[in-house]
């Protein structure tokens, strides 16, 4: 399955401590390629979001991050590339027959256990982006987890083992054409996409806000370009930041 330009660089490593770390290494040594996918058998400190630590059975899943250069995307509308990232994810996911949701901002459940998560460091000189490192990690094949972790795999879900070249083929060919569309401002269907598997989307779900413990009922009506949660709760619309509110 051909690309133009996402995963045509491929750099590929036995270990290394995170994909984004040596993701952010590369770019301030040389001029990396837009699209370039870093993937490792092994990762020995990954990296998920607010500094939690991916955990993942060497060889086993798809733990990778590719180098994007979003120039052409304008820095209040940063969200539209996890938008990208999490629609892809969904897409591959369907190729496999598994029906998954989005959890904000960008979990990929299935069945209420945690499949994929996506961790986007962006680098920004002025008001432009210079560079986004898109750190993906798929649980393809691991069968156990922790059960603190809550997560499950594509293995667990269909019963078959599969080959994580083609895992990653799939997944180039996904962002690839989820990211040409942002590209070419077609930002209304993304968004569409995006709100149609999102978890809690004109639906009432309880949540607690996580500096006052307060606990609420409330109904997501939108999710704004730069990424905060709108709820509508008893009449009152409120946004919310990243890790200042949670689902219970």
């Amino acid at each position: 399955m051909s690309t133009l330009f996402v995963g045509q660089n491929k750099i590929a490593l036995d270990t290394t401590e995170s994909t984004n770390n040596f993701a952010a290494n590369l770019i301030k040594e040389t001029n990396v390629l837009d699209g370039t996918v870093i993937m490792a058998e092994n990762q020995t400190n990954g990296k998920g979001q607010a500094k939690n630590t991916w955990i993942s059975e060497p060889g086993e899943n798809l733990t990778c991050s590719y180098v994007f250069r979003p120039n052409f995307l304008a820095i209040q509308d940063r969200f539209f590339l996890s938008m990208v990232v999490s629609v892809a994810l969904i897409e591959v996911l369907r190729s496999y027959k598994i029906s998954a949701i989005i959890k904000w901002p960008n979990d990929i459940l299935v069945e209420d256990r945690k499949i994929a998560g996506i961790l986007i460091e962006n680098n920004i000189q002025g008001n432009k982006f210079t560079s986004s490192i898109v750190g993906i990690g798929l649980n393809v094949n691991q069968e156990f987890f922790d059960n603190s972790l809550e997560a499950t795999s594509i293995r667990n879900v269909t019963g078959k083992q599969y080959n994580l070249e083609n895992v990653l083929e799939l997944l180039n060919s996904a962002l690839e054409r989820h990211y040409l569309k942002l590209k070419a401002d077609h930002t209304a269907e993304i968004k569409e996409e995006y709100m149609s598997a999102l978890l809690g989307f004109r639906s009432e779900l309880m949540y607690q806000e996580l500096t006052s413990g307060s606990v609420f009922k409330g109904e997501i009506i939108d999710v704004k370009n730069c990424g905060e949660l709108v709820l509508k709760s008893e009449e009152e619309v409120r946004s919310f930041l990243f890790k200042t509110i949670r689902l219970i």
